[in-house]
């Protein structure tokens, strides 16, 4: 400090005594210019008073010369329209004439229309009606059709509704039939003892016991609970040893009602009284052959039928122990006291063994009845299609009757419209004919008025022509006595010398300001080095106080310090067994993991078997019915081979003609009608079939080559659109960020932005143009001049080109409608860009040239052959400098 403040304060001193003098030359220089600056609006005040009068004169001098150069045009185009409205008043009469001539030809041939359009419309009603008659006959015919195709319809639904009964009765007569034939549901017992009596291995089976009861249907689940296991007992009418040796053997299960054995048993019947509750003793209510009655007596005798538990209790009260009750829902009640419930889905299977014969006598004789109406039907089914056919035949006259007068009608009604446009042209003929007189003797009328306006308009024009070349002549005469020069000369003197004493104190000025700034500079640095050095003085004693603070500090981290590393250690070596834990713990995962893995392959491999042995179970099934479905065969006791399958029941049995049918030989006649017209055998039908057969499986896998090519193909197209959105969404996103700088370099300012007319279709989409000029709201593309568009599509090809550079781009004077300040924008980017594009610009722009490296001229020489000349302008600059 004590080093620099006396040179500062000397240095300041300096300043101020050069500010001093800056002052004075500044008073005397203002001085001067005040001076000039009043010399100078004096000359030029009456500089522009005599410019006035000289514009006042020049603007005389020009009225006159525009007044006499507009009569003199006024003059030659009177002229010009008096010669072409007499030519053109000549050229009318003459047309006139003409139009004249043609309307009366157009007269004629209107009123000729007239009559033929009157005899057309004449003959068009009497074919119209004849035609009428003719639909008419034909509607009523097809009415007829309609309705007898409605009672074929109504015939045939209720042919299709009967046919549908009997397919589904006869499915479920199928069904019985088999559940009887294969035993379904019987006892193991009764099954081996029914296999073998069928078989004639066993002698003296007449059959299971359910198969001779006929029980109402309200009373089946009860009988069936109350005959539990003896529902299926086998009735023997022999000597049951046989029977019991067999069910030994093939260890069945199963009872046996040997009729020589079973003696008659006493019944309630004479001591039961039925009331509401009540409905009577079993056997009682079972109708049954005589020969089995003592079976029956015997195992129902002792069993009261009763509507629900109540009544069972009550009809048990003070019986015998070995009488019993059972309910309508198959519960049984014994008077000793047990229970017996055989109801539920146990007892569903009995119950329809029960019921199985009831069930096919009934669908037999519904089956019966329902053929008979079927044959009834088809019979007035053949009648009604006879009168359709009829019906058809002798509809085909009406038709072409109608077809005829539909012609003959629509044919006159041509001729009839013909007629009428005929006529219509000729009225507008006569119409247009008219108006073209018209307005031809209306022209013709203004052309003679306007020839005589235009005689008395020239000769008023010769005078004011000859009172205009008077006044310029006069105009021109004061023009020249006006002169200018020495007014000009001294207002550009005095300017010239205020021009320099404003210049001279504009220097002095400056210098001035120069020399107070850096006199302020130097002020400055004096007081910042003062507070500096009051700063460090405070600065040192605040690090001296921190420097102890700071060591205390330190050494209380450091006690710190110790004391985590103490508290960490033990939880390191946790981390370290735990971290050993999951290691463990993570393989084991893996390994269940694999387990699972293959547990759900073997899963898939045992799916995939079950679903082929089930098509193969499947094609098993449909083998057997191929191979026993049309046919049952007769198996004797002598025929040694495999044991035939249980089919009975399940096997189409061929019918046994006893008595030949009175309709046979019509029949015959039938058949072979139809023969005749299948035509005689083809020997080659197998190799064409096996021809068209192999043409078929080749054009099946041309098929499915062309559906796989199809679904590759769309694939690729989806792939492509994909990759096309994506790369258009990111070339467009790139290009509009260049467009919107480009386009505020080029226009100086403003805003623009690119944006999709359709953003969610991008495929499809259109790209518009929202721009904002300096100094105007944003508008459309279509509202700006063609410069300016002119300036947005150069925005938008660089904003392109800077996205992605091509090797060349021609441009076609694209700076033909700019100006100077948009062509030097213009010329700057395309100068920028030539670093990555070379450039082809045809343009007439002497400062789009400038930016050029060679120019190509094209001229036409002396031999009028077109001539090329090139220039460099770097070898340009090089022989300049």
């Amino acid at each position: 400090t004590n080093v620099h403040s006396p040179n500062l304060g000397k240095e300041i001193e300096f300043h101020q005594e050069q500010l001093n003098l800056f002052q004075e030359e500044v008073l005397r220089l203002t001085t001067e210019l005040d001076e000039a600056r009043s010399q100078s609006d004096q000359a030029r005040q009456a500089l522009v008073e005599r410019q006035a009068q000289r514009a006042k004169a020049e603007e005389n001098l020009d009225e006159a010369r525009q007044d006499l150069a507009r009569l003199n045009t006024r003059q030659g185009q009177l002229k010009a329209r008096q010669s072409e409205r007499a030519a053109r008043l000549e050229r009318l009469q003459h047309v006139l004439i003409e139009a004249e001539s043609a309307l009366s030809r157009a007269e004629e041939q209107y009123q000729a229309s007239q009559v033929d359009l009157k005899n057309a419309r004449q003959l068009e009603d009497k074919l119209l009606r004849a035609q009428q008659t003719a639909e008419k006959a034909l509607l009523d015919h097809r009415k007829q059709i309609e309705n007898a195709e409605q009672a074929r319809k109504e015939t045939l639904e209720q042919q299709a509704a009967l046919k549908a009964e009997q397919e589904r009765l006869q499915a479920r007569l199928d069904v019985l039939v088999q559940a009887e034939t294969a035993l379904s549901g019987y006892a193991s017992g009764t099954r081996v003892l029914l296999q073998a009596a069928r078989q004639q291995k066993v002698h003296g089976v007449q059959g299971a016991l359910n198969n001779y009861l006929e029980v109402p249907v309200e009373l089946e689940s009860a009988i069936t609970a109350a005959l539990g296991e003896y529902l299926d007992a086998i009735v023997l009418q022999d000597d049951p040893e046989n029977a019991l040796d067999l069910l030994q053997a093939k260890l069945g299960r199963g009872v046996l009602m040997p009729l020589e054995y079973i003696t008659g048993a006493p019944i309630l019947s004479t001591d039961v009284e039925v009331d509401d509750g009540l409905l009577g003793v079993a056997a009682n209510l079972i109708r049954v052959s005589s020969e089995l009655r003592p079976v029956v007596n015997l195992l129902l005798g002792r069993t009261l039928v009763a509507k629900d538990r109540n009544a069972a209790r009550r009809a048990l009260e003070g019986r015998a122990t070995d009488v019993s009750a059972v309910t309508l829902k198959g519960e049984v009640f014994y008077a000793s006291g047990p229970i017996r419930v055989s109801a539920g889905s146990e007892n569903q299977g009995e119950q329809t063994v029960l019921s199985r014969a009831r069930q096919r006598r009934e669908l037999t004789q519904r089956l019966i009845e329902i053929q008979k109406q079927v044959e009834d039907i088809s019979g007035r089914l053949q009648e009604v299609e006879a009168d359709l056919a009829r019906l058809r035949s002798s509809g085909r006259p009406l038709d072409e009757a109608l077809e005829k007068a539909r012609q003959e009608h629509e044919t006159a009604r041509s001729v009839a419209d013909q007629a009428e446009l005929d006529l219509k042209a000729a009225e507008r003929q006569i119409n247009w004919q008219a108006e073209q007189r018209q307005n031809i003797q209306v022209e013709f009328d203004q052309a003679t008025q306007e020839a005589q306006s235009y005689s008395v308009e020239l000769t008023e024009i010769e005078t004011q022509l000859t009172q205009a070349r008077q006044r310029a002549r006069q105009e021109t005469a004061a023009l020249d006595e006006l002169i200018l020069d020495d007014f000009q000369s001294r207002l550009a003197h005095w300017n010239t010398l205020a021009a320099v004493a404003e210049q001279a104190l504009d220097d002095v000025r400056t210098r001035e300001d120069e020399r107070r700034t850096t006199m302020d500079r130097v002020e400055g640095a004096q007081s910042d080095l003062s507070s500096r050095l009051e700063d460090l003085e405070i600065a040192l004693e605040n690090l001296s106080a921190s420097q102890v603070s700071n060591r205390q500090e330190e050494a209380e981290i450091s006690t710190q310090i110790k004391d985590v590393q103490a508290a960490i250690e033990p939880g390191e070596i946790e981390l370290s067994k735990i971290e050993r834990e999951q290691n463990e713990l993570q393989k084991v995962e893996a390994a269940a993991r694999q387990a699972v893995s293959m547990a759900e392959h073997y899963h898939a491999q045992a799916r995939i078997a079950l679903a082929r042995r089930q098509e193969a179970l499947e094609s098993l099934r449909h083998r057997i019915e191929d191979d026993f479905g049309l046919v049952a065969f007769e198996y004797v006791e002598q025929v040694s081979g495999p044991t035939p399958l249980p089919l009975e029941g399940m096997v189409e049995q061929l019918p046994r003609v006893v008595k030949l049918s009175p309709d046979l030989e019509e029949t015959i006649k039938r058949q072979r009608t139809q023969l005749r017209r299948m035509g005689a055998v083809n020997p080659e039908a197998q190799a064409e079939y096996k021809e068209v057969k192999d043409r078929y499986e080749f054009m099946t896998e041309q098929v499915e080559d062309l559906k796989q090519a199809e679904q590759d193909v769309r694939q690729v197209i989806d792939e492509l659109d994909d990759l096309m959105q994506r790369e258009f969404r990111k070339t467009f996103d790139a290009v509009a960020v260049e467009f919107r700088e480009i386009f505020t370099r080029l226009f100086g300012g403003g805003s623009a932005r690119l944006v999709l007319t359709e953003p969610e279709a991008l495929t499809t989409t259109g790209i518009d143009i929202e721009a904002r000029l300096p100094g105007r709201r944003v508008q459309g593309l279509a509202l700006f001049s063609g410069g300016e568009r002119s300036l947005m599509a150069t925005a938008l090809i660089f904003s392109l080109l800077k996205v992605s550079p091509t090797p060349f781009c021609v441009l076609d004077e694209v700076d033909a409608m700019l100006d100077e300040s948009n062509v030097g924008r213009f010329r700057d980017l395309l100068d920028e860009l030539s670093d990555n594009t070379q450039f082809v610009v045809i343009t007439h722009n002497r400062n789009t040239v400038q930016v050029a490296d060679v120019i190509y001229g094209v001229t036409m020489g002396r031999d009028s052959v077109s001539q090329v000349l090139s220039l460099k302008l770097d070898e340009v600059r090089r022989v300049v400098d």
